[in-house]
């Protein structure tokens, strides 16, 4: 995307309180989707094809971790600014297996059960996360019985905090200062990892970054 590019999508940001594009990896390569309706074809298809340029050259030179999406979010106060949120979800990861395992030990600690029965005795279903903090739902069942098992609140904290630190540890973008990470855990089924970031650049950083823009259009 060229500069004059850069120039059209300051001219729709102030008729607009923001333009986004979504980008996510397939397995015919990566996709790009835009939350506007433009009503002109060839513009639409030049902008997103002007940030998928972005997204392959801007992260590929630089040796960054992109996860699995995108949001790209353009917004305009008195100049243009773009903010990047990243999302990876983490499926059969080494992750997983670390905080499956310390979940299983800290119970097992506490409910006074042999970490190799736990399984067999009891199951769980966790979900909490660093973002949204009221949104939290933890319990332990009894296999047999199938009745709720009351586990102290210090427990849960433990596990947790445990969660937190694998997660910086054996996250896929651990070089990062600042990660979110919400979870759905469950011991007998297939966990949900989400790992978030973002990086933002100011209209003097997309200036400098013109070259990954490019595209012929305008």
């Amino acid at each position: 995307m060229s500069e004059s590019v850069i120039k059209k999508i300051e001219d729709i940001l102030k008729n607009k309180n923001g333009l986004e594009f979504d980008i996510c990896s397939t397995p015919h390569g990566r996709e790009c989707t835009s939350r506007a309706d433009f009503n002109d074809e060839l513009l639409s298809k030049s902008l997103k094809e002007a940030v998928l340029n972005f997204d392959s050259q801007y992260h590929d030179e630089n040796h960054l971790n992109i996860g699995d999406s995108r949001i790209y979010k353009f917004t305009f106060e008195k100049e243009m600014s773009l903010e990047i949120l990243y999302h990876d979800h983490h499926e059969y990861s080494q992750l997983e297996e670390h905080i499956k395992k310390h979940i299983i030990i800290i119970l097992s600690e506490a409910l006074n059960c042999k970490t190799e029965e736990f399984e067999e005795k009891f199951y769980f279903t966790f979900k909490f996360s660093t973002i949204k903090k009221y949104d939290e739902d933890m319990r332990v069942y009894d296999w047999k019985s199938e009745d709720e098992v009351k586990v102290d609140k210090l427990v849960i904290e433990k596990i947790k905090q445990k969660c937190f630190q694998l997660s910086h540890e054996f996250g896929r973008n651990t070089f990062e200062d600042y990660c979110e990470f919400e979870y759905e855990l469950s011991s007998d089924e297939d966990f949900h990892i989400l790992e978030s970031w973002n990086a933002n650049f100011e209209f003097k950083e997309l200036k400098e970054n013109l070259k990954f823009f490019n595209n012929n259009y305008v």
